[in-house]
């Protein structure tokens, strides 16, 4: 028997003070609601949950993001709706002027309205905004500082020895020596700065040609019969279709068939003696269903008639793509064109100021075969800001990556875009005309609405799957961080008891030493 040491008072107060302990801990875990409130109570825990708070949390933020998305669709749909009953009256006015018993005061009525109608449609474009962003016209870019008018001048050289005539069709287009083999470009070095940001940027924009020059100067009576079976090949600047001209010197018959999305017209030339013969008669053969010269099947791609030339070119405000060959060249340069507006290196979009004006050069002369010709191109450029079509990108995940990313094309409404502007019933044909281009304008839209309900839709299947996901992560995060209140409860009743038992037996240890005393005595 020792005094020193009480060994047994040691041990109970030690095993109270585990018990005590863990009555904190369970204390700690039914107060909070969370089994982890440090990282020492579950390292590897803490370290698995907050990696998947991360990601619930993000879940949640990309399904507000795609709520927001839907949000701005429907308010492009909205608007496009009120555009289209627009449209749709338009139409009506349209068929309205094209009878025969209306007087050209009655006409000037219907005109009055139109008007109205297209200042609307661009007013509705121009005032239609989600978040300050414009929702119809796409996100301007700011030219900083004046217009930008670079002259050039550029010289194309045919060589000595080129091949005879090509045959229809791009695929059998030969680009040998003397040929222009690219798009023919010049490049311009622009400073700019996007809306809303101070910042100045610098890219290299490249602008194509809008139009290119068939040159018939050199053609007479002698010579037409040697243009039988040539001819040119082009391609629609707004569809996938393509148009081939082929000259026929033994028939003064022109016909048109079709295969497929090639329409092929086959122009008469017996009788031809000059350049305007010939010219004529690719107009009154290439005429569209509605009678339009010059215009094959409605559509944007044009034939215009300068002097000795057949031009061809893009007859919308904001071009798109288009490719023209011509094959009717023994001398000079196979030119391939291509229409669209050019972009600097961040992609930000420009348009010509003078489009039209731009042209290349291809010259047909027809007994310049074995010398080289040198044929100057000027031409003077300016550009001026431009509405595109901008891509908003709906966040929709919690990763940084582009599959969490749904881009939306924001369309463009405007009367311009449509070709509805120069709509004007009081000009011969006007209200024919009016019918065919709002036809395509109600159909153009329908297909941007069509695409922003799409839009919807896939939006609304992406946040349904979010809330999933968000669901069940944060089920399995529960399972990790949170208390389970029952198990908890039965190990602090124990620990209460144990907490109770230990004091009993502490007290009991404590007293052990008193028989020392009476040893004393």
């Amino acid at each position: 028997m020792v005094v020193t040491h009480n060994l047994q008072s040691s041990n109970s107060s030690r095993v109270l003070g585990n018990t005590t302990g863990l009555i904190e801990k369970s204390t700690e875990k039914l107060s909070s609601g969370y089994q982890i409130n440090r990282a020492a109570d579950d390292a590897a825990g803490l370290a698995i949950s907050e990696k998947m708070r991360k990601q619930i949390r993000g879940l949640n933020e990309g399904s507000v993001n795609s709520q927001n998305g839907i949000s701005l669709v429907q308010i492009a749909d909205g608007a496009m709706s009120e555009i289209h009953d627009m449209l749709q009256r338009a139409n009506e006015l349209s068929i309205h002027a094209a009878n025969g018993t209306l007087s050209q005061a009655d006409r000037q009525t219907c005109q009055d309205e139109l008007d109205q109608i297209k200042e609307e449609i661009d007013g509705v474009r121009s005032r239609t905004f989600f978040n300050k962003i414009p929702v119809l016209k796409g996100l301007p870019v700011n030219i900083q500082g004046d217009m930008i008018t670079p002259a050039y001048t550029k010289t194309i050289t045919s060589g000595a020895d080129l091949p005879e005539w090509l045959q229809n069709g791009i695929d059998n287009a030969s680009l040998t020596n003397g040929y222009m083999a690219s798009t023919y470009n010049t490049t311009v070095n622009v400073t700019y700065k996007l809306e809303g940001s101070d910042e100045e940027l610098t890219g290299t924009a490249t602008i194509p040609h809008s139009a290119t020059y068939i040159d018939f100067s050199g053609i007479s009576a002698d010579s037409v019969s040697q243009l039988d079976g040539k001819g040119i090949y082009s391609t629609c600047c707004s569809c996938q279709n393509r148009y081939s001209i082929k000259f026929d010197a033994t028939s003064e018959t022109n016909t048109a068939t079709q295969s497929g999305q090639h329409h092929i017209y086959t122009i008469g030339i017996k009788g031809a003696t000059s350049a305007a013969d010939v010219l004529n008669r690719i107009m009154e053969g290439t005429k569209d269903f509605s009678g339009e010269l010059g215009n094959p099947d409605n559509h944007y791609t044009k034939y215009a008639i300068e002097g000795s030339t057949l031009v061809i070119y893009d007859d919308r405000s904001s071009a798109s793509q288009a490719t023209v060959w011509s094959s009717i060249d023994s001398t000079g340069t196979v030119t391939e064109v291509t229409f669209e507006k050019f972009s600097a290196s961040t992609g930000a979009g420009w348009e010509n100021v003078n489009s039209y004006n731009t042209r290349a050069t291809s010259r047909y002369g027809l007994f310049g075969l074995g010398y080289a010709e040198t044929v100057p191109v000027d031409a003077t450029y300016g550009t001026k800001p431009s509405s595109r079509s901008a891509d908003i990108n709906i966040h929709s995940g919690a990763e940084a990556d582009m599959d969490n990313k749904i881009y939306i094309l924001l369309p463009n409404v405007s009367c311009d875009a449509m070709n509805i502007t120069t709509v004007d019933f009081m000009v011969p044909n006007g209200p024919e005309d009016a019918i065919t281009r709002i036809g395509f304008a109600i159909n153009y839209l329908s297909d941007e609405r069509s695409r922003m309900g799409a839009y919807q839709n896939r939006l609304e299947h992406t946040i349904k799957n979010l809330d999933n996901v968000t669901e069940n992560s944060q089920a399995a995060e529960s399972r990790i961080r949170d208390t389970d209140m029952a198990k908890e409860m039965v190990s602090l009743s124990k620990n209460n008891i144990l907490q109770q038992a230990g004091q009993a037996m502490l007290a009991q240890a404590n007293h052990s030493t008193e028989g020392v005393m009476n040893l004393l005595q």
